[in-house]
């Protein structure tokens, strides 16, 4: 009897889990669709729809990491996370460093990750990143598009 229990909760358990996994993946696509057809007027160049965002310098250590879509066009790189809700948009204009850390804010991945320097609004600098998939290709991409080479 212990077992059917068992195995009850632990196939339950399962059943919810690929649910929750189909919902977040049918969300990002959806919300990758979006983006797309925000930015399609500013010549779109590289989308990641499963980006991971691992936060601000400005905002510290204790930011939520999360799941989102990455966009670079003509104009600038775009993020658009899922849950909870944040954007960031930085002006290809203000990029002042390209790098590729293993991590940023004190999180990894074990993969080497898309950092980003620029200055922001305020007149100082900030920088963000991300893992991305084909990481090798945005770095290339950004760099032609922004003349600033990778760091390191």
């Amino acid at each position: 009897m212990k077992v059917l229990v068992i195995v009850v909760v632990v196939g339950a358990g399962l059943v919810t889990l690929v649910a929750m996994l189909a919902f977040i993946r049918s969300r990002m696509r959806a919300m990758t669709q979006v983006l797309r057809e925000k930015y399609a007027h500013e010549d779109l160049l590289k989308v990641s729809p499963r980006a991971n965002f691992f936060g601000l310098a400005s905002k510290g250590m204790a930011q939520v990491r999360g799941n989102g879509a990455l966009v670079l066009t003509r104009k600038g790189l775009y993020f658009e996370m899922l849950w909870p809700k944040r954007e960031v948009a930085i002006a290809l204009v203000s990029i002042t460093a390209i790098r590729t850390p293993r991590s940023f804010l004190g999180k990894t991945v074990g993969r080497r990750l898309l950092e980003v320097s620029f200055r922001d609004g305020a007149g100082g600098t900030d920088s963000v990143a991300w893992w991305v998939e084909d990481l090798d290709a945005w770095v290339a991409l950004l760099s032609e598009i922004t003349g600033v080479t990778r760091e390191g």
